[in-house]
C-alpha cells in the first residue's frame, strides 16, 4: 500500500504517508517532550539541569538510532514507517506499563508465599529451623534473584512485549490476523498474487455459481504480475499511484512482498515493539530507579543499558517463532502448531540468564558488604573507594559473562534465521513453480501446446512463444 511502497524516494514521502494516528502519536511525543523539560528546568523544586536535558533526549535518541538502522537502513521496503511508530508506540505505552503492574503483582505473590512457608516452617520447627535459614541465606537469596531473572522479569516482559505486537493490527501485517485468508482465496483462483487455492470447496463454490471467467487467463496474469515484481517492488508509478490513491479505497493494494520481505518486515515490527518498551523502561531506571544522583551516573546508567541490546535481540529471538506460525505451512520443518511458549523460551532463556548475571553479582556484592559491616561492628570505612572485594574481577566476571551471553544470543538468532531465509526461498521456487505450471495449463486441464514457427524451423531453431 502508499505507506510501503516508498523505496528510494527520499525520507518526505515515508512522512506524508503516516496515518492520522501516527501523526497524532508522534506530536504527543514532541509536545509532552518538550513539556517535562520545560517543567523540570524552570521548576524551582526540581533538580533538573541541562545535563539532565541531555540525558533526557540521549535516552530516546539511543533507540531512534537503532530503528534507524534496522527499519530504514535495511527494511524500509518490507514494513512501512506507519507501522514502525505504531508498534514503538504499543511498545512504550502498553507494554511497559503492563509489564510493571504485572511484575509488581507478581513478585507480591511470590513474596507472601514464601513468607507463608517460613512461617509455619518457624512455628513447627521453631530455632532450628531459623539458624538453618540464616546458615544458607545466601543461597536463598541468589536461588530469589534466579526466580526473580526468570519468572518475574524475563517471562512477563517477554509476555508483554509479544502480545503487545500482537495488540496492533496494521495492514503491512494483516496476513497475521487471518482476516485476508478468504479474500486470498478467492483471488487467488482469478491469478492473484496469493497462492494458487488448492482448496476444492473454494474451486467447486466457485464453477457451480456459474462465475464466468477464464481460469488459465486469469492465472497467467497473476503470475506475469508477480513476476513482473522484483523482490515486492513496484515501480515508481505505481507508487505514486499509492500516494495519489485516496484512503478508504474499497479494494485494497495486492500483496506482492515475498514470504522473506514478510518475515522481515515481521522481525522489524517485533524490535519496534521492542524498542518502545526498552526507552521507556531506560527512562524509568535513568531518573526513578537507579539511584543516580548526578548527570554522570544517569548517563553511566544509560550507555551500559544501551550497549547491550537485550530486549530487541529478544525480539528478534522471538521473530523466529512468529514466523514459523504463520509463514510456514504445517507440513514445513518447524511449521503448523508453534503456540506462545514456544515462541517466547528462547527470549526467557536470554533474558532470564542476561538478568541473572546482575542479580547474582549484586548478591555477591551485598553479601560482601555485609560480612564487613558484621566484621566490623557497623563501622563505614575510612577510605570512601574501599570496597570489601576486587572490583576489577567482580567487573571483569561480569562483562565477559554478559558478552558470552549476548553473543550466545545473536548465533542462535542468525543461525535460525539463515536456515528459515532458505526454508522460506524454497517456499517461493515451489510458488513460483506452481503458478508457471497453472499458466501453461488450459482451462480443461489439459496442457497447452507450443506453435511452431515455419520460419523458426527453417533457420533450424524453434520458436516457443506462441501457444495456442
Amino acid at each position: 500500500d502508499k505507506k510501503r511502497n516508498v523505496r528510494g524516494m527520499g525520507m518526505m514521502p515515508h512522512f506524508r504517508a503516516i496515518s492520522r494516528l501516527s501523526r497524532y502519536i508522534l506530536t504527543l511525543f514532541a509536545v509532552c517532550t518538550v513539556a517535562v523539560i520545560l517543567v523540570l528546568k524552570f521548576n524551582p523544586r526540581a533538580v533538573f539541569d541541562w545535563g539532565d536535558v541531555f540525558v533526557l533526549v540521549a535516552t530516546f535518541l539511543q533507540s531512534f538510532v537503532l530503528l534507524f538502522f534496522v527499519h530504514w537502513i535495511f527494511h524500509k521496503s518490507d514494513l512501512s514507517f506507519d507501522a514502525v511508530v505504531k508498534f514503538y508506540g504499543a511498545g512504550f505505552i502498553i507494554a511497559t506499563p503492563t509489564a510493571f503492574i504485572a511484575e509488581g503483582i507478581l513478585i507480591n505473590i511470590l513474596l507472601f508465599v514464601v513468607y507463608i512457608f517460613y512461617a509455619i516452617g518457624a512455628v513447627i520447627w521453631e530455632q532450628p529451623f531459623l539458624d538453618w535459614v540464616a546458615r544458607y541465606y545466601m543461597i536463598f537469596w541468589l536461588v530469589g534473584e534466579i526466580v526473580n531473572a526468570f519468572v518475574v522479569a524475563a517471562i512477563t516482559e517477554e509476555l508483554c512485549k509479544y502480545y503487545a505486537f500482537r495488540f496492533v493490527e496494521h495492514p503491512d501485517l494483516i496476513f497475521l490476523t487471518g482476516l485476508d485468508r478468504s479474500r486470498a482465496d478467492s483471488e487467488a483462483l482469478y491469478g492473484g498474487d496469493q497462492n494458487y487455492a488448492y482448496n476444492s470447496h473454494n474451486v467447486s463454490s466457485n464453477l457451480k455459481a456459474g462465475d464466468d471467467f477464464d481460469l488459465d487467463q486469469n492465472i497467467a496474469a497473476g503470475y506475469s504480475q508477480r513476476k513482473d515484481t522484483h523482490r515486492g517492488k513496484r515501480s515508481r508509478s505505481a507508487m505514486q499511484m499509492g500516494f495519489n490513491r485516496a484512503d478508504g479505497d474499497e479494494k485494497d493494494e495486492e500483496e506482492v512482498r515475498t514470504l522473506r520481505q514478510r518475515a522481515a518486515a515481521i522481525t522489524t515490527a517485533m524490535i519496534g515493539t521492542a524498542v518502545g518498551l526498552t526507552c521507556a523502561e531506560n527512562f524509568l531506571f535513568v531518573f526513578f530507579f537507579g539511584g543516580a544522583s548526578s548527570g554522570g551516573e544517569e548517563m553511566a546508567i544509560l550507555i551500559f543499558r544501551s550497549i547491550f541490546p537485550v530486549h530487541a535481540l529478544a525480539a528478534a529471538m522471538q521473530s523466529i517463532g512468529v514466523i514459523h506460525k504463520f509463514l510456514e505451512p504445517a507440513g514445513s520443518k518447524g511449521g503448523g502448531r508453534f503456540g506462545v511458549g514456544k515462541i517466547i523460551l528462547p527470549a526467557v532463556l536470554l533474558h532470564g540468564t542476561f538478568d541473572s548475571i546482575l542479580m547474582g553479582i549484586n548478591v555477591y556484592i551485598e553479601s560482601a558488604w555485609g560480612a564487613y559491616y558484621k566484621a566490623n561492628n557497623g563501622r563505614e570505612p575510612d577510605d570512601e573507594s574501599f570496597v570489601p572485594y576486587n572490583a576489577v574481577v567482580v567487573n571483569v566476571v561480569v562483562w565477559v559473562c554478559i558478552c558470552l551471553t549476548m553473543l550466545g544470543g545473536l548465533v542462535w538468532y542468525v543461525a535460525q534465521n539463515r536456515s528459515q531465509k532458505q526454508r522460506l526461498k524454497k517456499l517461493e521456487d515451489q510458488e513460483d513453480h506452481m503458478l508457471m505450471e497453472l499458466a501453461a495449463m488450459n482451462s480443461d486441464g489439459t496442457r497447452k501446446r507450443s506453435y511452431v514457427n515455419p520460419k523458426m524451423v527453417k533457420l533450424g531453431g524453434r520458436d516457443d512463444n506462441h501457444e495456442f
